[in-house]
C-alpha cells in the first residue's frame, strides 16, 4: 500500500499532483522522513484534536508542537489531543502514526499552520510506512483552500 487509498482518490478527484518517495518500512514518521532523507523543514505533520463539535487535524510542520491553549485561543475552541487509538479510527486506511495531511480526504476539518503555506513544495506521510508523499506548494494550497489558516 503505497499510499492510503483514500487520499490517493482525493488526489485524483482535485486533480493535485503529489510525488510518491519510497524508502524502507519506518516505525514513525520522524523515521520515515530520515529513511526518505526528506527535508525536515519542508515535513508536515498531522496532530488529531478533538472538542466537542468532534476530531478534526492541525497540520504543523514536522519540527514544532501544537500549542493548544493558543489554538483554542485563536480559534475560540476547546481542542484536546486525541489519543493514538482514538485517531486511528478516523485514518481506517493507514497505517500507524502515518497519518497524511490531507486530512480533508477523511471528511475532518483541517486547521493549517500559515507557515506551511510558503512553502515550494510540502513533505507528508502517505498512509503508509514505506512512503511519503512530495506535495508541490501549489497543489498543498489547492488542498488547504477549505481549510482553516492559523
Amino acid at each position: 500500500m503505497p499510499v492510503a487509498s483514500r487520499v490517493s482518490q482525493f488526489i485524483n478527484q482535485q486533480g493535485l499532483i503529489c510525488q510518491q518517495v519510497h524508502h524502507p518500512r519506518s516505525l514513525n514518521f520522524a523515521q520515515a522522513i530520515e529513511e526518505a532523507q526528506a527535508i525536515p523543514e519542508l515535513c508536515a505533520e498531522v496532530v488529531t484534536i478533538i472538542d466537542v463539535d468532534g476530531p478534526a487535524v492541525a497540520v504543523i510542520p514536522f519540527s514544532t508542537e501544537l500549542d493548544l491553549e493558543v489554538l483554542n485561543q485563536t480559534l475560540g475552541r476547546k481542542f484536546q489531543a486525541l489519543s493514538a487509538s482514538n485517531a486511528g479510527k478516523l485514518f481506517k486506511d493507514c497505517e500507524p502514526g502515518m497519518f497524511p495531511v490531507l486530512a480533508m480526504a477523511y471528511g475532518l476539518p483541517v486547521v493549517v499552520d500559515l507557515s506551511l503555506l510558503d512553502h515550494d513544495f510540502v513533505f507528508s506521510a502517505s498512509g503508509c510506512s514505506s512512503t511519503l508523499l512530495k506535495i508541490p506548494g501549489s497543489s498543498f494550497r489547492t488542498a488547504m483552500r477549505g481549510a482553516i489558516k492559523g
